[in-house]
């Protein structure tokens, strides 16, 4: 009796190290009355809560073009301010930090619009496959669409798949 106790307890603390060694995502929150304070060249937003703390947020699940990268990335910059126009009250749902310590959250603006999906599908931004995306498949459908409807960056090009 003795040994099985003995056989229990070493298996007991065996899976509580394993389990404090696995690492734990970030718990996903979301953030509302959030005043748009700038958005950054690209795929950044910086926002402001009630208590006129700052935070800054890389769009999650999309890749988009910034200003010095020609002319998409100037079209990109006015579609995005079409999104999200400054006094804007967005909403956050954050979901991880990336490798780079990053913040990274889907962005909804005034009308409930995911800003990065909307970016998207009007052909302005790529999916970021290289992101553990919640929601992976809507966001690689919708650039597929732009793809075959020829939308934005997709209107000047061959690639059609």
């Amino acid at each position: 009796m003795k040994l099985a106790t003995k056989i229990g307890t070493k298996a007991l603390l065996l899976v509580s190290a394993l389990l404090v060694s696995v690492p734990v995502a970030a718990k996903a929150e979301n953030y509302e009355n959030l005043r748009l304070l700038r958005v950054f060249d690209g795929n950044f937003v910086q926002v402001e809560f009630e208590n006129k703390e700052n935070m800054t947020v890389r769009l999650a699940c999309v890749d988009i073009p910034s200003l010095p990268e020609g002319r998409w990335g100037t079209r990109a910059s006015t579609r995005m301010s079409s999104l999200l126009p400054m006094g804007a009250t967005p909403t956050v749902s954050t979901f991880r930090e990336n490798s780079d310590g990053e913040l990274l959250a889907e962005v909804f603006n005034d009308r409930g619009e995911n800003v990065g999906l909307e970016m998207i599908k009007s052909g302005y931004a790529t999916s970021d496959r290289l992101e553990d995306c919640p929601a992976a498949d809507l966001y690689e459908q919708a650039e597929f669409e732009a793809k075959q409807n020829r939308r934005g960056m997709w209107r000047a090009s061959s690639i059609n798949n």
